[in-house]
């Protein structure tokens, strides 16, 4: 059996050059990736407060004389207009002082005349005629007052509103300032709750706010701040803030199945303390070293270089970065298991 001889010479140029190709190689190697652009988002940031709601004007329907009831002009429930009759209290009395008043100012003006005719004739004194004019004047007073007080055996609803429950009747005594029912002006509803100080700077009177009730499930009601109280309570570290919200069922042109906002009802607010511009990147860009977080950078001849980062909220599939990177800088998201320091890397795609 024959063998044939190899140079060692030639060997050794054969093995010279396999290693000389496998750097090269290796230098040629890229690792694939995709990258995510530093974008700057819209933040908000909310706080959850929660209250029972109150009527825009809600006051108790009562007399200020004690006096019979002649006639009921509503029943529980009703709506009402500013200036509709509610009761009708027996006012024959009041009407009998009216009309006595009214003679006894006749009568003065008519002594009156006559007086300023007697002075003209030197008849009367001016301290008698002087006299007679404050008859006059007092008179009138007395009907004033008399009318006042038969003013008050009609009462009248003071603004528009839905009556509530009452049990009153014809014939009913009233006592003075009995409540017979309360009249709520429901044309919206307000929300009064305690605001923390910190939040204080942060809100404005008019912005916009949603609102919940279990009553209605997910359905949303929009608000706006009305009122912020000028003052802190020293103890609780908060102010009022008054919620408001117009009823969608008083609203003429509401749908039929518009939801109606009721007194003592429970809400859930959800009011905006902050609106910023931050950046945001993709969470999966988010690398972790301990506690350290950090991104990879690509730069524009798609060179790798690592970058701590701080980072804020989450938004569900990205997370917004408070410091350490820039708008409009590349991030690596995907591929980065075969990244390296100063590497340079394919983008597979710029903006994922």
């Amino acid at each position: 059996m024959e063998f044939k001889t190899i140079n060692r010479g030639y060997l050794g140029a054969l093995l010279a050059l396999i290693l000389s190709v496998a750097p090269m190689a290796q230098a040629q190697y890229k690792a694939v990736v995709t990258t995510a652009t530093v974008s700057e988002q819209p933040v908000t940031s909310s706080v959850e407060l929660m209250g029972t709601l109150s009527a825009k004007q809600r006051v108790a329907i009562a007399p200020q004389v004690s006096a019979r009831v002649t006639k009921v002009h509503f029943v529980s429930g009703q709506e009402v207009k500013k200036g509709d009759i509610l009761l009708s209290l027996d006012d024959r009395a009041a009407n009998a002082q009216v009309s006595e008043a009214k003679a006894a100012l006749m009568d003065a003006q008519r002594i009156y005349k006559n007086f300023r005719t007697l002075f003209s004739r030197k008849a009367v004194t001016q301290t008698e005629l002087d006299g007679q004019q404050a008859a006059v004047a007092m008179a009138q007073a007395k009907l004033a007052a008399a009318q006042v007080q038969a003013s008050y055996l009609t009462l009248r609803a003071p603004f528009s509103g839905v009556i509530g429950l009452t049990d009153v009747a014809p014939g009913t005594l009233l006592n003075a300032n009995e409540p017979v029912a309360e009249l709520s002006d429901l044309s919206e509803v307000k929300l009064d709750v305690a605001l923390a100080e910190k939040y204080l700077n942060k809100v404005t009177q008019g912005q916009t706010l949603t609102a919940y009730s279990d009553a209605f499930g997910d359905r949303a009601f929009t608000g706006k701040l009305a009122v912020i109280a000028p003052s802190v309570d020293s103890e609780t570290l908060t102010a009022k803030v008054r919620l408001v919200f117009d009823n969608p069922q008083l609203d003429p042109d509401a749908k039929p199945e518009a939801a109606l906002l009721v007194p003592g009802m429970l809400m859930r607010v959800t009011l905006n303390v902050d609106n910023r511009v931050q950046l945001a990147i993709p969470v999966q860009s988010l690398l972790y070293a301990g506690q350290q977080r950090y991104v990879y950078v690509v730069d524009d001849e798609n060179k790798v270089s690592r970058r701590d980062v701080t980072i804020g909220r989450n938004l569900g599939e990205q997370v917004t970065i408070v410091e350490g990177l820039s708008a409009g800088e590349q991030v690596i998201s995907a591929g980065t298991v075969k990244v390296r320091e100063g590497s340079v890397v394919e983008v597979l795609d710029e903006d994922l």
